[in-house]
């Protein structure tokens, strides 16, 4: 290799990183202002434990709809009303196709950076891992430790967290009410299959208006 190509590939490396640590931290700067708009609606959430989630309703509340710069805010409750998660969610910039995605909950905050190509994925300020478009969640140590499988034409989708069946979404409902259950299927086999199965299922049903598609 001549050290003219060698230089040139360096080059086209170093402007890589370069393009790359300029999305990413307009990423984190979109993330940050997404916590204000959150903010600025001052939900007062109620804690959650596991046995609760199963209640979870489907239908959610739209407290602000994406336009004129302004991110999608939805509030999700249980079927008693109560408000259990908050989603901020807003394109990074007008030519960008990623796009910034906040859920809150009363003791958790989960950060979404959707990319064309894989979602990334933060609990608290700690990088957990990538989700796949064929449904796999590879943990921040390259193994699969989460799953997203689609059953009966996309009717069903369920959560597996090391192998094990740990959430199902019906999604054949057409008439959602406030007492229609998100889940048809809760059941954990430990805290962090919890908290991931949480940030999986929550991750599908926002449902970000991205160029992400979940290929299942």
């Amino acid at each position: 290799m001549s050290k003219g190509s060698l230089l040139d590939r360096i080059g086209g490396l170093l402007g890589f990183e370069t393009a790359e640590k300029k999305r990413k931290s307009a990423f984190t700067a979109k993330a940050t202002e997404l916590v204000q708009e959150a903010k600025a609606f001052n939900v007062k959430l109620v804690p959650l434990e596991q046995k609760e989630l199963e209640l979870l309703s489907m239908k959610f509340d739209i407290l602000q709809k994406s336009r004129n710069r302004k991110a999608k805010i939805l509030k999700f409750s249980n079927i008693y009303h109560e408000p259990l998660y908050v989603s901020v969610e807003e394109k990074v910039s007008r030519s960008s196709q990623d796009v910034a995605l906040k859920i809150f909950s009363k003791q958790s905050v989960y950060t979404y950076w959707l990319r064309p190509d894989y979602v990334s994925i933060w609990n608290g300020s700690t990088f957990w891992g990538n989700l796949h478009p064929d449904g796999r969640f590879v943990y921040k140590n390259n193994k699969v430790v989460g799953q997203i499988i689609a059953n009966g034409n996309s009717e069903r989708l369920e959560i597996h967290v090391s192998s094990k069946l740990q959430i199902a979404i019906d999604l054949s409902e057409t008439k959602v009410k406030a007492s229609t259950r998100a889940f048809s299927y809760v059941h954990f086999t430990s805290d962090s299959a919890f908290e991931l199965g949480q940030i999986l299922s929550l991750f599908v049903l926002t449902n970000p208006e991205s160029n992400f598609n979940l290929d299942l």
